[in-house]
Order: C-alpha cells, then sequence, then structure tokens
C-alpha cells in the first residue's frame, strides 16, 4: 500500500512511490546530486571556487570572495597586498600602488618594498634630487652638494676657486682662432 505525500512522492498503479520535482531515495527524503534545501529546489554545483553545504550554501574555498557568490580570487601576495574578507579586493600594504600593488606609490623609489630612492633623489621621501658634477661636485648619502677640492662652496653651489678660474681664462686666451673655423694652440716655452 502506498499513500501518496503531497510534497514527496505520489503512487504507482502498482503502489510503488514516485519521487516528485529533484528527490530520489526509496522514501523520497533525499534531494538528488547538486539540489538542498526540504523541497529540494536549491541548486548548487560544487566547483573549483565553492563548496556546498548541507543546506545548499555556496561555501567559498581559500583566496575566492565574496561569500555567497565566491567569484572574486584573491591571494595574498607578501610585500604587495592582503585581500578584504568581505569582497576579495586587494588592499595595497603602505607605500605600494596599482591594479597588482607592484609599483611604488612614490614614483622616486623603488626596490622590493620601495625602500631605495631611484638614482639622483635622496631622503626618506626621495625628495631631495643631486645628481653630480663631475668638475664641481659629488653628493652625500643624503643628497647634499660635496664641492670637488678645486671648488668653494656658496649657497650649496660649487665654483671653481679663483686661481682655478684664472687658469681657465687663461688658457683660452692662449688659443687664436683661424680663418675657417679652427683654433691653433700657441705654446709658450719658457
Amino acid at each position: 500500500h502506498c499513500p501518496p505525500h503531497p510534497r514527496k512522492y505520489t503512487c504507482s498503479d502498482q503502489g510503488d512511490k514516485l519521487c516528485l520535482g529533484k528527490r530520489t531515495g526509496s522514501n523520497c527524503d533525499e534531494c538528488v546530486s547538486d539540489y538542498y534545501g526540504e523541497d529540494c529546489f536549491i541548486f548548487c554545483n560544487e566547483t573549483s571556487n565553492y563548496t556546498c553545504n548541507g543546506s545548499g550554501e555556496k561555501i567559498c574555498k581559500n583566496h575566492y570572495f565574496p561569500n555567497k557568490t565566491c567569484d572574486t580570487h584573491c591571494e595574498p601576495a607578501s610585500g604587495n597586498y592582503t585581500c578584504n574578507q568581505t569582497t576579495g579586493k586587494k588592499m595595497c600594504v603602505e607605500g605600494k600602488a596599482g591594479e597588482n600593488c607592484d609599483r611604488c606609490q612614490n614614483n622616486r623609489k623603488e626596490g622590493l618594498n620601495c625602500e631605495n630612492c631611484i638614482e639622483f633623489y635622496f631622503g626618506e621621501n626621495c625628495i631631495t634630487h643631486c645628481k653630480p658634477d663631475k668638475q664641481y661636485y659629488n653628493c652625500s648619502e643624503n643628497g647634499n652638494k660635496i664641492c670637488l677640492d678645486n671648488t668653494t662652496s656658496t649657497e650649496n653651489n660649487c665654483k671653481k676657486t679663483e686661481q682655478e678660474s684664472k687658469a681657465n681664462k687663461q688658457s683660452k686666451k692662449m688659443t687664436t682662432p683661424l680663418i675657417g673655423g679652427g683654433v691653433a694652440l700657441l705654446l709658450i716655452l719658457l
């Protein structure tokens, strides 16, 4: 004898239970694969992004966000970004920028952790600029100009000493222009 159950099954003429909807089992009290819930109406098909709990809710696998959809992948990259645990959005660590947080926020910095200044920039925020000039100065570790031996300093500018300037002027006087644009060098022997 097979009394029908309105939400689970009907009965065949032979007295067999005919499961309704997505139900299965000898008493139609189980859901077919990938269907969940009391009435087996909730569909949840496990993927590489999530699994399904007994109620058919998506449970995100590691590094997939947000809950219920699990369609955003975010795996923290040490030194570049962490992941927002609700949205999965990449959150750049301090000093990093870009879609993958793989460039320095300060464009005058470089290095894995943006710890170094690019060439010719100095200081904590790399704002001091100093490019060595072979004739006049070198740069210290903090970007200050260091005048060369044959120069003097006047308010952070290095100039040739008077003796050096006179020697340069003297050498200029000792050249004579030639017709056609050439230069003759006069040698004076003492």
